[in-house]
């Protein structure tokens, strides 16, 4: 997650949420209970998560994980923007069908 204090918050509120299951005091019936009652805030699929996590990796497995997504296929090459860039500051009275014309003339494929 790019904002670490958010993280930091998230954790704290699944730790005080599921804190009551993770001290152990519960008997089946309350512990039930309280899972009911947390499924109204947090999916009971979540919450096992959560706790699974927690007790692997302490609060680092209450905060949220990032998604690591693979660039898409509408991305484009990394030196392009800089290089429309460029192109506009040099030809800035230039329509756009004018620059790409002008761009395949500066880098002729082949």
């Amino acid at each position: 997650m790019r904002d670490q204090k958010k993280a930091e918050e998230i954790a704290l509120q699944r730790l005080q949420l599921l804190s009551p299951l993770l001290t152990g005091g519960l008997d089946p019936a309350q512990a039930w209970q309280f899972k009911a009652n947390a499924r109204q805030v947090c999916p009971s699929a979540a919450c096992e998560r959560y706790l699974i996590q927690y007790r692997k990796d302490g609060l680092d497995g209450f905060r949220p994980k990032g998604r690591d997504r693979p660039p898409s296929k509408d991305a484009k090459p990394a030196g392009l923007l800089d290089q429309a860039i460029l192109l506009r500051r040099q030809v800035p009275g230039m329509g756009r069908s004018g620059r790409a014309g002008a761009n395949q003339s500066q880098h002729p494929a082949g």
